[in-house]
This record gives structure tokens, sequence and C-alpha cells, in this order.
């Protein structure tokens, strides 16, 4: 049972420790590479959730842990809702923040194409601008 109330604690342990890693990515300034960084970490979590749900299929034995050590375990537990939550944000600012620059680029570039572009043998602009 020592073995298993270990893994069980270890594995709960990891998963707030990989939850902290990926608000710590998601709070840099946004680069290229830093989803793919936290989808990394959310893969490793994969591990440790498979640990806890065999360990959770003896009923028994995951209940006589959970007696012995339910501050921990619920410690544990409410950090993980709390990062979770932390995390929802942070993911959910940076694909807003990234919906508002591709709408940025795409007006940008109907400005560009009405006014007659770049490069474009196409003479004749859809706009005239009267200052001109």
């Amino acid at each position: 049972m020592d073995d298993t109330k270990d893994q069980l604690l270890e594995s709960y342990q990891q998963l707030v420790v990989l939850f902290q890693e990926q608000i710590a990515i998601s709070n840099k300034d946004p680069y290229d590479e830093q989803l793919d960084e936290i989808n990394n970490l959310e893969k490793k979590k994969v591990n440790y959730r498979i640990i806890i749900d065999q360990i959770r299929l003896n009923t028994d034995l995951y209940n006589s842990i959970i007696e012995l050590h339910s501050e921990v375990v619920e410690l544990h537990l409410n950090q993980l809702r709390q990062l979770n939550a932390t995390l929802i944000q942070q993911i959910n600012k940076l694909y807003s923040e990234a919906s508002k620059d591709m709408k940025q680029v795409t007006t940008q570039r109907r400005t560009l194409q009405s006014y007659g572009g770049v490069n474009y043998s196409d003479v004749i602009s859809y706009y005239f601008d009267e200052k001109k």
C-alpha cells in the first residue's frame, strides 16, 4: 500500500508541477513555439493521469489512501483546480491576442489591395485618395 500511496501522491504533485510550468510558459511574451511547449507538457500529464486512474480502479485501496491522506490529496486537488482555471484563462488570452493580430493583418491586406497593392499589374485602384 505504501508504494501505491507514494505513486498516487507523487502523481498529483507532478501534475501540479506541470501545470505550474505551463502557466509560466503562458505568462511569457508570445512567441511561435509557445503553444507547442504547453502542449508537450500536456502530453506528459497523461502518464500521471493514467497512474491515478489505475489506482482509482481499486476503489478500496484508493479510498483507504484518501482517508489516511485526505489533507494532502485535497490540497493537491484544490491546487490543480486553481491552476487549471488560470491556464485556461492564459490560453484564451493568447488566442484572443493572436486573433486580433490576424484580423489586423487581414484588414491591412485588404486596404493594400484596394489601393492597387504592391507589384500589381492593374494600375487602377478601387479607391482614390482625395489628398493626392
